[in-house]
């Protein structure tokens, strides 16, 4: 087996973006080409470190930042029922303790 050289982050806090990025890429090569021979394994250019590296941070926060918004409106009709349910659930339990203690 080969040790796949990849792009080296520049700092000691980015590996996990680092990480992802390295798969993404992977992802978008549809695996690796050829591997029959060590040369093949050095993609240590595969990407640009620090614009496409350390840049994928950003990436991810954006991506993360879309996903909240695009799901607040049903985050909150989800509330709103909850909160109707429970009032009700209050309601119901407080006229069972009034019929029991009849």
């Amino acid at each position: 087996g080969y040790c796949v050289r990849v792009p080296r982050q520049p700092n000691g806090h980015d590996c996990g973006a680092f990480l992802l990025r390295n798969v993404k890429q992977f992802g978008k090569e549809r695996g690796f080409k050829d591997t029959s021979n060590k040369k093949a394994f050095n993609l240590s250019k595969w990407y640009c470190a620090i614009k496409d590296g350390v840049g994928y941070r950003q990436e991810i926060k954006d991506t993360i930042q879309k996903l909240v918004n695009e799901q607040k409106p049903i985050l909150t009709k989800l509330r709103r029922h909850y909160q109707n349910e429970k009032k009700q659930f209050a309601k119901k339990r407080m006229q069972f303790r009034e019929k029991k203690r009849l």
